[in-house]
């Protein structure tokens, strides 16, 4: 009898274990330092998530002793451009809508610096380049609705020279101001 109560206890603990898997197959406060390819400092790891995207070629996440992981940020893959950036606009709108299912509607913020030279159609991946272009949406959790402990998700268009670029995907979870806040007076009070 103890052996068909055991089997059938981990047949229960499997799904809900799975359930708990957040982006990338990551949770709040894990210990990501199994995950770990290399130390970037400050909390920064490179890291192998469980789960990945095909549209992305690296993750970092912020970890802390006391916390854990707070953050996972998608680095995507380089995408070769046309002046334009019609492909990078293509990837960040498939990404955003698919986000807006699951999160609701994000605030987005696309524009272009006010006085910007790079003001022609044909400047649109230079005046991402430079700082001019923004390219961005947000989705905060302000009612507590978004599952695995999410507080913000951040879609971000990024330049790496005049005609190529890739999006940043990532998430920061509701313990993640806290314990920056937390980092930032312990080091603050050797001052």
């Amino acid at each position: 009898m103890i052996p068909q109560i055991a089997s059938f206890a981990v047949l229960i603990a499997l799904p809900s274990g799975t359930a708990l898997a957040g982006p990338f197959g990551l949770q709040q406060g894990e210990d990501v330092t199994a995950l770990e390819k290399q130390d970037l400092g400050d909390g920064v790891l490179l890291v192998n998530p469980p789960s990945s995207h095909s549209a992305f070629e690296s993750y970092m996440a912020r970890s802390d002793k006391r916390c854990g992981l707070t953050k996972i940020i998608a680095i995507g893959k380089t995408l070769s451009a046309d002046s334009t950036g019609v492909n990078l606009r293509s990837q960040y709108a498939e990404f955003k809508s698919t986000l807006s299912e699951k999160y609701g509607e994000g605030t987005s913020y696309e524009y272009l610096n006010s006085g910007s030279i790079w003001d022609d159609y044909s400047d649109w991946v230079m005046a991402l380049n430079v700082g001019d272009r923004t390219h961005v949406t947000y989705w905060v959790d302000k009612d507590s609705s978004f599952p695995d402990n999410i507080g913000a998700i951040a879609l971000e268009v990024k330049a790496d020279g005049s005609r190529s670029g890739y999006i940043t995907l990532s998430y920061e979870f509701d313990n993640h101001a806290e314990c920056t806040g937390q980092a930032r007076e312990e080091e603050n009070e050797v001052l």
